[in-house]
């Protein structure tokens, strides 16, 4: 479905952009600590069960041994359910907020990418993206201190036309 396809899109942005040799990607990586001790509660509230196996969508593991996991949520800002926010970006941070509720705990770093279909992000999301190019370029060699933030701005292009790709493929089939 077009969530599978959105989703590969923000891969291939990681692995288009930033500098070959200084991460790898795993999809769906199994919880990394112990299950924190609220676990059971946040099943219940999200209605899961909890024996339900619980994977964020994507884990960079950087050469230098740290790993980032990401879980990419996507949302039409124009939808019903997003007209009742305040704001659009009001709404992706919603999503956010969510998905760090159910994630945060069952991984070492773990972020949200939310994602418009539009191809926007809020600031979080834009964090995220300059957090993962500063990584891969401690693990480049010599850079130029400007080439993290082009490099997230180049991804922040790739997904999104991406997300036009997404959209045009929903809207034909």
């Amino acid at each position: 479905g077009w969530r599978g396809r959105a989703l590969e899109y923000v891969v291939d942005a990681f692995l288009a952009v930033l500098p070959r040799g200084t991460f790898t990607v795993r999809m769906q990586p199994p919880v990394e600590v112990p299950r924190p001790l609220d676990h059971v509660a946040r099943c219940e509230a999200l209605r899961i069960s909890p024996l339900a196996s619980r994977r964020a969508d994507i884990a960079l593991d950087f050469r230098n041994g740290r790993t980032v996991v990401l879980d990419v949520g996507t949302s039409d800002v124009v939808s019903a359910t997003a007209l009742h926010s305040k704001s659009a970006s009001a709404h992706l941070e919603g999503i956010e907020d969510l998905k760090s509720w159910t994630y945060d705990g069952y991984y070492r770093e773990f972020h949200p990418l939310v994602l418009s279909l539009a191809g926007g992000m809020g600031e979080r999301s834009w964090r995220v993206l300059k957090r993962v190019a500063r990584l891969a370029a401690e693990l480049s060699g010599p850079y130029l201190g400007w080439e993290p933030g082009y490099w997230a701005v180049q991804m922040l292009h790739h997904i999104g036309a991406g997300m036009a790709r997404v959209l045009a493929w929903d809207m034909t089939r």
